[in-house]
């Protein structure tokens, strides 16, 4: 894969046509993954997912050990693993394990309290035409952008990393359509629904996309935290392409009629400015805007969840709820442990005293009787 600042043989580098120092955005694109790291923890503890992992036991058979994510914060005692997470069980003593997810519907019952359904954006425009035109458009611009679906997965994203990114995108080609028809209908005095029909066209060339701190790095004005010098958005993606096979397999003939057997992974690194914008893929640029968006503005709205005092990221729900989450599991899984331990020592005693009766009774007549009762 090419190097996160593009090519280094002296040709362009990201941020450079659109006036941004190239060194500049690659510390911070390094510097961003680093932080990636606590981001993933986040979405692990509310996502809770599930990983199986495969485990030789002490029979010499392969199983498969089941592993939640919340396990992470569980002490050792616990979980057994002190180590290795694929140590036996039986070596390690593991109890039971008892997790509750309880970040998972606090931040569902938020969002579901937020954005229940979509809310209406309506006009104040003193025309009532104009006041219709503006709605048609606005509303064309949300079902573009996937409605309530969109807002529900800012605000997902908004409560577990504590802010979202929403980047207006707009395909020029088809805007510029829309401009030329519409300047033809005002000249021929065309009708409100045919312009209605216009708006509803101009919408759809218009995109509100959210962008995860996992992939939205900010460039901070020096001077005032709340003002934005430029925006990056990072990330590697699955490309539709598979690995191509190493040379020594070549050699050694081990590829004929196979391909490879994953996916390539590519780098992808876009670049806002005031002065255009850039697309970089592999260290490649592909693509180049050197207009800039409308009234120089960079088309990148910034929400917080709960604000901080002059930092940009904000607050979310996910990490202060972390370690009350891990109190809360190790608290369930000791008294489930202490259950099934008091179970199989009344258990263990109901059988010691019922052999006890057996041995001493055992030539009387009411041996039987006694036998059944302590049974049950």
């Amino acid at each position: 894969m090419a190097s996160v600042g593009g090519r280094l043989d002296g040709e362009a580098r990201p941020g450079a046509a659109v006036g941004l120092d190239p060194a500049l955005v690659d510390h911070l694109i390094r510097e961003h993954s680093d932080k990636c790291a606590e981001y993933t923890r986040l979405w692990a503890y509310y996502r809770n997912p599930v990983t199986h992992a495969p485990r030789l036991g002490a029979d010499g058979m392969s199983r498969s050990v089941r592993r939640l994510a919340q396990e992470a914060g569980l002490p050792g005692r616990v979980t057994g693993v002190r180590g290795d997470a694929l140590t036996d069980d039986r070596h390690a003593e593991r109890r039971e394990v008892v997790i509750e997810n309880d970040i998972a519907w606090r931040v569902h019952t938020m969002i579901d309290f937020l954005f229940g359904k979509q809310p209406a954006v309506v006009s104040t425009a003193a025309s009532e035409a104009q006041r219709d035109l503006i709605d048609e458009f606005v509303e064309s611009v949300w079902k573009a952008s996937g409605g309530l679906a969109l807002l529900q997965d800012a605000a997902l994203i908004g409560h577990v990393y504590g802010h979202v990114d929403l980047v207006v995108r707009i395909d020029e080609r088809a805007m510029n359509a829309v401009g030329r028809r519409a300047a033809k209908l005002r000249e021929s005095g065309a009708s409100i629904h045919a312009m209605r029909g216009l708006m509803r066209e101009a919408g759809r060339a218009v995109r509100i996309e959210p962008v995860a701190p996992e992939r939205g790095i900010p460039v901070i004005d020096p001077g005032d935290y709340r003002r934005l010098a430029g925006y990056v958005i990072h990330y590697e993606r699955e490309a539709n392409e598979v690995e191509r096979t190493g040379l020594v397999r070549r050699l050694t003939g081990r590829t004929r009629g196979e391909w490879g057997r994953s996916r390539r992974i590519e780098s992808y690194t876009e670049v806002f400015t005031s002065e255009g914008r850039e697309l970089w893929v592999d260290g490649e640029l592909v693509e180049k805007n050197e207009r800039g968006f409308a009234g120089g503005d960079l088309p990148v709205v910034h929400v917080q969840n709960l604000s901080q005092p002059l930092r940009y990221e904000g607050i979310g729900e996910v990490e202060p709820l972390v370690p009350l989450q891990d109190e809360l599991n190790t608290r369930l899984s000791d008294r489930a442990s202490r259950v099934t331990l008091q179970s199989f020592k009344m258990y263990l005693k109901t059988m010691i005293k019922c052999l006890y009766c057996r041995f001493i009774l055992h030539n009387n007549d009411y041996c039987t009787t006694i036998w059944v009762h302590c049974r049950r």
